[in-house]
């Protein structure tokens, strides 16, 4: 049984919620992490309608779908009474790495377009390795 009274746990289930909620918010429109990849797609192939050049895909994209996958990966560990040390912090670095990557090389430092899931996410990430190093009271 998972014990959700271990910080780790409460973590992960932030980060999977998360990747449901509002990731990019513009204002009049907004897109989750799971909708991430259809958007770009989507825009991918407008851009090629004018212009033959551009490829369509952007297969990078998809990586996005890591950040479920490893908080699911750190609840199945949990589940099965694993060590979840390494699982927990590949998954907390993974989302720090890849929103801080995004920050400096896609949105040039702004962060007004960031909505309320990629914040929640980012802070269950750090919380969480926090946690797995010992920093903070792994259990509440």
């Amino acid at each position: 049984m998972i014990n959700f009274k271990e910080l780790e746990n409460i973590c992960a289930s932030l980060i999977v919620l998360a990747f449901f909620l509002p990731w990019v918010d513009l204002g009049f429109i907004s897109f989750s992490g799971y909708s991430l990849p259809n958007l770009v797609n989507s825009v991918g192939s407008i851009a090629q309608a004018f212009d033959e050049n551009i490829q369509s895909s952007n297969y990078k994209i998809y990586l996005v779908y890591i950040v479920p996958l490893l908080a699911c990966l750190v609840l199945f560990f949990n589940y099965l009474n694993k060590p979840v040390k390494n699982i927990s912090l590949a998954s907390g670095l993974v989302n720090i790495i890849g929103f801080v990557y995004h920050l400096i090389t896609q949105s040039d430092g702004s962060i007004s377009m960031y909505g309320i899931g990629i914040w929640i996410t980012l802070l269950a990430s750090i919380i969480m390795i926090l946690s797995t190093l010992g920093y903070i009271k792994k259990t509440l």
